[in-house]
């Protein structure tokens, strides 16, 4: 499944939380976020000519969220990041799912790609 969410260019907030939801709390506990090419993570904005460019991080489960299924996305002032997830069917594959083959959507996990976008101009 694939998401496009518009940000205001004009939203403060450097990070923001996506959070899953699922009838059954353990399919929350097996989310993964899987690592996107380089070239499709974090594009700075640059206003008045100066660029603004901080890494993007995903704060993991263990590291900030304070639930299941709940990650904190730096967006600080990008004009684009991409992020990936996918979530086990069965329990064959409860672990790395992000290193199945894309060919194993639908069969083996579940897969979600987001992208976070805003118009930088003005």
């Amino acid at each position: 499944m694939n998401y496009a969410i518009p940000l205001s260019k004009y939203l403060p907030d450097p990070y923001v939380t996506i959070i899953f939801q699922f009838s059954t709390s353990s399919r929350a506990q097996k989310i993964e976020q899987c690592t996107m090419p380089v070239q499709a993570n974090s594009t700075p904005c640059s206003w008045n000519g100066e660029m603004f460019f901080l890494s993007s991080k995903i704060a993991r489960e263990e590291e900030k969220a304070t639930q299941p299924g709940t990650f904190k996305v730096e967006i600080s002032s990008f004009r684009a990041t991409s992020l990936r997830f996918r979530i086990p069917i069965n329990s064959i594959y409860s672990s790395n799912v992000c290193r199945l083959p894309h060919e194993k959507v639908g069969v083996s996990f579940i897969e979600y790609n987001i992208l976070l976008f805003r118009d930088c101009n003005d």
